[in-house]
């Protein structure tokens, strides 16, 4: 996360997100103007399906519909009345197709008991993938793969073989993170690029073919690394381009005042990334930016909040190494690390205290400078290599006992890397 570094327009209506919706499903056939949407058989006597069993199936035909590129079978449970719903299932559609969706599965948490021509609430989970070819399995506890949870309105008609939602919204506490996530919002527009795929909110579409310029070169310096850290690297890496009213509420908006981008994810995924391309001023910044958050990406994909984490100046650390493609920061650049370190406010450790989501420009830029610095320390005295096999090993750790990890990775204690890295760190800041 940094800030100092220095599909078609829809209707604005989101499909998962405080949308009122119509969905009807009928035993014997789906009411559209499309092909017949293929169900799952049914079971029980006289092919007799209790109505919780037959929103399963309507949640599992539309997200195969979704996935093979079915548009008509993605709308067919909708109803044909309503131009404004189905126009914004289309636009997700289009949105989640254009971002690679190559998971979706929809499932009640617990099948709703209804009674006939009522309604009642329940509650869907949504597991998925984007740009990830082998998606995790969807599971409930200790989920692998991004999931939401949406509360569904549904109602049991009175022929007792149709059951209709009839209202759908993000859920009130939505264990697996905030929303909105930036793909459910409304007019997106997306383009791919050779390494990168970029979504930009309505109004930066101008800097769209900029940033997928810059993604790909930044993509071209990240990956060297992940292959050198022995990681994966994704397909491709995914960034929404948020304006001032996406800044504030994408993912509820909670991002501190001193970020200007960040990587988020869930479970075992790569992590996506947000820009907010007010404080990207030109070219070189959006590239720079980008190279630092994809080297989250690539070192902690699945991190959901890095912010508090005991481990943020290694977090930190490591992005600014990649994003630098190695290169301590130049000397000019470190008079605020000079005058931290001569006002007696730091306590003479690499390890440092994680920034608060109030602090400073100036404490920020701080903190990552001298993160960067403890990271090319590591680098000069050990290698590439084992720096990344050190911060792995660091990272892994459920304690902020590093001992064990400096000793396995490095050959040394954490307190003799330590006192060598903060006087390396004195001799640059001079």
């Amino acid at each position: 996360m940094g800030r100092w570094l220095a599909v078609g327009a829809a209707a604005g209506v989101l499909l998962l997100v405080g949308v009122v919706s119509l969905v009807r499903l009928v035993a014997s056939q789906a009411v559209h103007s499309g092909p017949d949407v293929v169900l799952p058989p049914t079971s029980g006597q006289s092919g007799y399906v209790q109505p919780g069993e037959r929103l399963e199936q309507l949640l599992s035909a539309q997200g195969e519909a979704l996935l093979r590129g079915d548009e008509q079978g993605w709308l067919a449970p909708l109803d044909p009345d309503d131009a404004q719903l189905r126009e914004a299932y289309r636009s997700q559609f289009r949105t989640l197709r254009a971002l690679r969706v190559s998971s979706w599965q929809a499932r009640p948490v617990v099948r709703p008991l209804l009674k006939r021509g009522e309604e009642t609430s329940t509650d869907v989970t949504v597991a998925y993938c984007l740009a990830v070819p082998k998606c995790p399995p969807a599971r409930f506890v200790g989920p692998e793969a991004p999931q939401l949870t949406q509360e569904l309105t549904v109602r049991w008609g009175p022929d007792e073989q149709t059951v209709t939602i009839t209202g759908s919204r993000a859920a009130e506490r939505d264990r697996y993170g905030s929303r909105p996530l930036p793909w459910e919002d409304g007019g997106l527009t997306v383009r791919e690029g050779r390494r990168v795929i970029v979504a930009a909110a309505p109004g930066e579409t101008e800097r769209l073919a900029e940033a997928v310029s810059a993604g790909d070169q930044a993509a071209s310096v990240v990956d060297r690394y992940g292959r050198l850290a022995g990681r994966e690297v994704p397909e491709r890496y995914i960034v929404f381009l948020a304006g001032a009213g996406e800044w504030r509420t994408w993912r509820g908006g909670t991002a501190p005042e001193w970020a200007a981008a960040y990587a988020y994810g869930a479970g075992k995924t790569p992590s996506n990334v947000v820009v907010q391309m007010a404080e990207m001023r030109d070219r070189a910044g959006l590239l720079s930016t980008l190279r630092h958050e994809f080297g989250h990406v690539i070192t902690v994909p699945g991190t959901d909040d890095i912010l508090g984490s005991i481990h943020q100046w290694l977090v930190e650390g490591i992005a600014e190494y990649i994003q630098w493609g190695g290169r301590p920061p130049a000397r000019a650049q470190l008079t605020e690390v000079r005058a931290h370190l001569r006002g007696g406010q730091w306590r003479g450790s690499i390890q440092l205290p994680r920034l608060a989501s109030t602090s400073s420009d100036a404490e920020a830029r701080v903190f990552y400078l001298m993160n960067h610095l403890t990271m090319t320390c590591v680098a000069d005295r050990h290698g590439e290599a084992k720096l990344f096999r050190w911060w792995y090993a660091m990272v892994s750790e459920g304690s902020a006992n590093y001992e064990p990890a400096t000793r396995e990775s490095l050959g040394e204690s954490f307190a003799a890397l330590d006192r060598a890295c903060v006087s390396h760190l004195r001799r640059a800041v001079g």
